[in-house]
């Protein structure tokens, strides 16, 4: 039981250790990830991106015990589907969202490419990397002309990101499936930014 002193990082690792015992892959995304990589954000959920065996699903649960509350149907539905389920942490009335594993070429990029970051000492959960929250970022923020993001220059060393995070901007950002190639990254006359092209030419998955 919840004596107080629990939070949304306890939880995440409370799930992520259930998921390992079953022998579960995941990543944690969304708002969570987001505060952990130096960008907070007010969050009351958790997501997570899985690749479970439908088979494990009533051993998950067991695992996490009677202060969660999961549907175990959607989330086998989720699984085999990459759709999304949602379950709840009663004492805090928290939500976990599982996403399930699409496996698409995109998917398994982005899943190769989650980190282990810890969180307590000792204790570490699996991240969606920061690059990844960047572009999908990109794409859901900019508007019809486009967005235009200050990045920091330095003669010889790789393109950064200007802000808390200061992470290198990805290089296939121009060419990612989810953008339309033809428009492309570029830079923009000197002014230390980065144009990210027109509006999308083909349809992207829901922001995770």
């Amino acid at each position: 039981m919840n004596d107080g002193s629990e939070d949304v990082i306890d939880m995440a690792l409370r799930v992520a250790e259930a998921l390992g015992r079953v022998g579960a892959s995941y990543f944690v995304g969304g708002s969570l990830a987001s505060s952990i990589d130096g960008e907070p954000r007010a969050t009351n959920d958790i997501d997570f991106v899985i690749d479970m065996a439908v088979g494990k699903v009533r051993e998950f649960g067991e695992l996490l015990g009677a202060d969660f509350e999961i549907d175990g149907d959607n989330l086998r539905d989720a699984i085999l589907n990459g759709r999304s389920a949602n379950g709840f942490y009663l004492p805090l009335v928290l939500k976990i969202v599982s996403f399930g594993h699409p496996h698409g070429a995109d998917d398994e990029s982005e899943f190769s490419r989650r980190r282990s970051v810890g969180v307590r000492p000792g204790r570490t959960l699996m991240v969606k990397a920061p690059e990844d929250h960047f572009a999908k970022a990109a794409l859901v923020s900019r508007g019809r002309r486009g967005l235009r993001l200050p990045v920091a220059r330095r003669p010889g060393r790789p393109t950064r990101a200007a802000g808390p995070l200061g992470h290198r901007l990805p290089e296939r950002l121009g060419s990612a499936p989810d953008l339309d190639r033809s428009a492309g990254a570029r830079g923009s006359r000197g002014r230390g930014e980065v144009w990210i092209g027109r509006p999308l030419t083909r349809t992207h998955p829901p922001v995770r």
